[in-house]
């Protein structure tokens, strides 16, 4: 991981510059081929993908190769010294984190999510795979697949492999900020209203991750939004 070969001047430069580059790196490139190829949008273009059941399943499955397998293989390549409870993998403050998420999850239902469900834009995105509000039986195994292979890996990518990775570096305030911006970015395209609260909630997800230390409180409060917002839509249409 010597990198100073590419910039003689970085005379200074440690072996955690270099992993910052490297999680830096992952995240522009990783963030943008999720986004550009993996979109919903993109999928719906392939003519092999001929129901939105194949293409929710297929975006899921990508989520869980870019932002949950590929930077499992970068942190054992460049982490091997590290466990990997060092990116949130671990049940960390569970009292805080269960206080937080049964506390912030029905105030933000009650406060966003059931009025953005009456959203026609919002509609128009969610749920992801629109038959899923037909039944019941049509939902649970959506719900499952798109927590389990999204949700794990969007919050293992941003919250645990990015976010802890740059904090050591950078200290908590800037990685917090540096992790949310690609977040942030990827949105660009979706309702508005989701855009500008994915500020928030980035922000909101990455200090729970920190003040928790563990990715899974902002885990299950990311998927309980994400579900609420489900269900909430599929009631309403």
């Amino acid at each position: 991981m010597n990198l100073r070969f590419l910039f003689p001047q970085a005379t200074n430069m440690t072996r955690d510059d270099a992993r910052t580059a490297i999680a830096l790196l992952a995240a522009i490139i990783l963030t943008t081929v999720h986004r550009q190829a993996c979109g919903v949008d993109t999928l719906a273009q392939l003519s092999f993908l001929d129901s939105e059941t194949a293409r929710a399943w297929t975006y899921h499955s990508c989520t869980m190769l870019l932002f949950g397998l590929v930077p499992l293989a970068l942190i054992f390549l460049f982490w091997k010294s590290q466990p990997i409870s060092r990116f949130g993998v671990t049940i960390g403050d569970w009292k805080f984190g269960l206080a937080a998420v049964g506390i912030l999850l029905p105030v933000i239902a009650v406060v966003l999510l059931l009025p953005a469900a009456e959203l026609p834009d919002m509609q128009a995105v969610y749920p992801v795979d629109h038959t899923a509000s037909r039944s019941v039986a049509d939902f649970l195994p959506y719900a499952i697949g798109r927590i389990l292979l999204f949700y794990v890996a969007w919050e293992f990518f941003f919250r645990g492999f990015l976010l802890f990775s740059l904090r050591e570096t950078l200290g908590d305030i800037p990685a917090l900020l540096v992790s949310v911006m690609p977040s942030v970015l990827w949105h660009i395209g979706y309702p508005t209203g989701e855009l500008y609260s994915s500020i928030v909630g980035g922000i909101m997800f990455a200090w729970l991750a920190l003040r928790t230390g563990s990715i899974l409180w902002p885990l299950l409060l990311h998927a309980g939004i994400g579900m609420v917002t489900d269900i909430s839509i599929s009631l309403a249409l």
